[in-house]
């Protein structure tokens, strides 16, 4: 588990850290600060001085960052796909994508974001310059810092709602700077929708957001054949300050609005090293992408090609752990081995005691090739020698008769058989016992059998002599 994450979040005029840190006793937000930007050096020193401040204590390789990219400068489109492998859809994202971006699509980077549906073939798309990326890295690089996951920064505020946080079914997420928001429409708690929209800095916002709302809701209504319900509206981000915004939206809208506070409106389980207010607006992106990261949100991300990073880290312990896994496999193989030979020994002792055995068993037989088939051979002779010979059915020996009779007549019956004559269709028995009731049972119980298909008692006679019935039972196969 990484020692440390770094959510990182670099504005127009501050840079925002929130780095958390996980023991055996949890996990708690180690360091938070956001730091404004000079105004008189060039931008890119002024950003590098920051990171560097940012990155003095950490230890690169036991730090994961998440970087939030500028969501206004996010292509965001929505789509859909034949397919719901991930492995198909980012095969043919780029050929899906090409004719809804100005750009060249071998100029962009893209990922998606899946929407669970019945079809399991919506998705949002998001698309960024490759040049726009390398220059947002190149500061972040220069102060010692290799970002393993870039997302639009808002983007990871709508994650961590959506997931931390107790939102309603359907809702809307604004996120607002100076000059630019972004909206994402949360349907029947899915991520349906996500668009960034330009605002006007000095004119009036609120009606600027209204409209952008309800063009969401109106497209996706179209797209979607499905009527969009707003029930609340979370509002992140600088204008949402000044709390003079928030009623005559909520007027506008017909549902209330409200203020996110990331740091005390989620369930995110962190405690903080430092005492006093969260600086919110200012901290919560940082937050939500460190929170991102802490949590293993899937989702989008412009950087899923860290495996050399990764390698370089972890190289030794890999190597290490390929070692011992040849010895055990090694060890594994040896121990089979001696386990096949010692099987192998054993087997050859079983079958020099079979053939002994059959060899005393039939000395007739001088030829021994495969003894279990020869002495099932000799076996089956043996019965059929002593078997009652049957038309179209294997015979049946005078034993099994015998033992059929017995078991089926029980031992507290008064019963004694004095006559057994076999036949090639049956049985004739002949005995006496104490009632005539008594010789009904006994042919019951010899009908219940699977040996004899029909009982016919013929004869029955009382002896007066011996006080007897004299009985003949014929069974028939």
């Amino acid at each position: 588990m990484n020692k440390s994450i770094l959510g990182l979040d670099i504005q127009e005029k501050a840079v925002s850290a929130v780095i958390i840190k996980s023991g055996l006793k949890g996990s708690w937000i180690d360091f938070e600060a956001s730091l404004p930007l000079p105004s008189n050096p060039p931008e890119a020193e002024g950003l590098a001085g920051r990171l560097k401040e940012i990155s003095a204590g950490l230890d690169p390789a036991g730090c994961l960052c998440a970087a939030g990219f500028p969501s206004h400068e996010v292509f965001f489109r929505n789509l859909r796909v034949p397919f719901k492998e991930t492995r198909k859809i980012r095969q043919i994202l780029p050929f899906e994508l090409e004719a809804h971006l100005p750009l060249p699509i071998d100029e962009l980077d893209i990922d998606f974001h899946s929407v669970k549906s019945a079809d399991h073939n919506r998705l949002i798309a998001a698309a960024i310059e490759k040049s726009r990326l390398q220059s947002f890295l190149k500061p972040i690089r220069n102060a010692g810092i290799e970002p393993e996951i870039i997302t639009p920064r808002a983007y990871a505020m709508v994650r961590c709602l959506m997931h931390l946080g107790n939102l309603p079914q359907n809702c809307l997420i604004l996120c607002t700077e100076a000059a630019h928001g972004v909206l994402a429409l949360i349907f029947g708690a899915q991520l349906v929708v996500l668009r960034s929209f330009a605002l006007p800095i000095e004119s009036d916002r609120t009606a600027a957001i209204r409209r952008s709302i309800l063009q969401t809701l109106s497209a996706f209504e179209e797209t979607a054949a499905e009527e969009a319900v707003c029930e609340k509206i979370y509002w992140c981000g600088g204008g949402s300050d000044s709390g003079d915004n928030l009623v005559p939206l909520s007027d506008a809208m017909g549902c209330p609005v409200v203020r996110v506070n990331l740091f005390q409106d989620i369930d995110h389980g962190l405690s903080r090293s430092r005492t006093g207010l969260w600086q919110s607006p200012q901290m919560d992106y940082a937050l939500a992408l460190a929170l991102t990261a802490h949590n293993r949100f899937e989702g989008i991300s412009f950087r899923r090609n860290s495996l050399k990073k990764r390698w370089a880290e972890h190289k030794n312990s890999l190597i290490q752990t390929g070692v011992l896994a040849g010895v055990v496999l090694l060890l594994a193989g040896i121990n089979i081995f001696t386990d096949l030979h010692g099987l192998e020994k054993r087997m050859t002792l079983l079958d020099s005691r079979i053939h002994a055995q059959f060899a005393s068993t039939f000395p007739e037989v001088t030829r021994v090739v495969d003894p279990l088939q020869q002495m099932q051979q000799k076996i089956n002779e043996i019965r059929s020698r002593y078997a009652v010979p049957q038309s179209g059915e294997n015979p049946v020996r005078h034993l099994d008769m015998l033992n059929e009779i017995s078991t089926r007549i029980p031992l507290s019956a008064d019963v004694e058989l004095t006559s057994f004559v076999s036949g090639s269709d049956g049985v004739v028995v002949s005995g006496n016992t104490d009632t005539f009731n008594a010789v009904d049972e006994i042919k019951n119980r010899l009908e219940k059998g699977e040996l004899f298909k029909t009982v016919t008692i013929t004869a029955a006679n009382m002896d007066r002599t011996s006080n007897r019935v004299q009985f003949k039972l014929k069974l028939q196969f």
